[in-house]
């Protein structure tokens, strides 16, 4: 095996591992959306129509900042993702021009 080939199957092997990573961040994310729209306030005061406003905006604004917290984690995930692609795409051409040219 010549350079050219073992170079093509390490950047396939790289691009693999991270697009892997980039599919269990993406579902990783997603799993957290879902707890914190499913997720609820604590019933510290009874329920009754002063209150409930008020818990209501408390528990809007911290699902907020969750929201927020996961959000940064957008770009590099999408970084594994452009990544990966790169990087596939770079191993098969680099195993194209590897391969051995037919002897005459």
């Amino acid at each position: 095996m010549n350079a050219k080939k073992i170079s093509g199957i390490i950047c396939i092997l790289i691009g693999v591992a991270l697009l892997a990573y980039g599919f269990y961040g993406r579902s990783e994310m997603a799993a957290a959306r879902q707890k914190i729209s499913e997720a609820k306030a604590p019933e510290i005061l009874p329920s009754n129509p002063i209150t409930d406003p008020i818990q209501r905006d408390i528990t809007e604004g911290a699902k907020q900042h969750y929201y927020a917290q996961v959000d940064e984690y957008e770009t590099p995930v999408m970084l594994l993702f452009i990544g990966g692609g790169v990087f596939l795409v770079l191993g098969v051409i680099l195993l194209a021009l590897g391969r051995s040219k037919p002897k005459k």
